[in-house]
């Protein structure tokens, strides 16, 4: 038995922001845990950024006091500059690990923001749907209405008809 591919988060929130037309009661009925879901996965995807961030912060400090050393041993008396520094942690391969794990994190926060965002949209949507739905009903039913109101009329002058036939067969 083949293993079903795991979804990719963009290809689950795509599948969950879809709507089926068929069936709006339902998907009236299960946004708001799609909505929960999906803004407890942000506030998580928040909370690693956060964490990356200050990781990032942390490392910084302690390259930059590295750096520092390293120059006080190897070349005391120079005058060690920002730009000395930032040379050093940006080629550093720690930092670069660490950058690309910030951007990974920060990556996932605003896609799974947008992913809440459109969720807000697509409640708004499926009022919009039901509310449609229903003035569609209300039109077909006046419509019935009306078809059944001349049917019965038709009816009734052909009753109507039949009578005065009928008195002017008998005179």
């Amino acid at each position: 038995m083949a293993k079903e591919e795991e979804k990719t988060t963009e290809q689950q929130i795509q599948e969950d922001l879809g709507i089926n037309q068929d069936d709006l009661a339902k998907e009236l009925l299960d946004q708001p845990s799609r909505f929960f879901f999906w803004s407890v996965t942000w506030a998580r995807a928040a909370r690693a950024r956060r964490r990356q961030r200050l990781a990032t912060r942390e490392l910084e400090a302690r390259l930059t006091k590295e750096f520092r050393e390293l120059m006080a041993n190897t070349q005391p008396g120079v005058r060690v500059t920002e730009k000395m520094i930032e040379d050093f942690m940006y080629g550093h391969p720690v930092y670069k690990q660490q950058s690309d794990e910030l951007i990974k994190t920060e990556y996932a926060e605003d896609m799974l923001s947008v992913a809440k965002d459109a969720m807000k949209e697509r409640y708004g949507a499926l009022t919009e749907l039901m509310r449609n739905q229903k003035d569609e009903q209300i039109m077909d039913t006046v419509a019935a209405t009306e078809v059944m109101r001349d049917e019965l009329a038709a009816q009734g002058e052909a009753r109507e008809e039949k009578k005065t036939k009928r008195g002017k067969k008998e005179n």
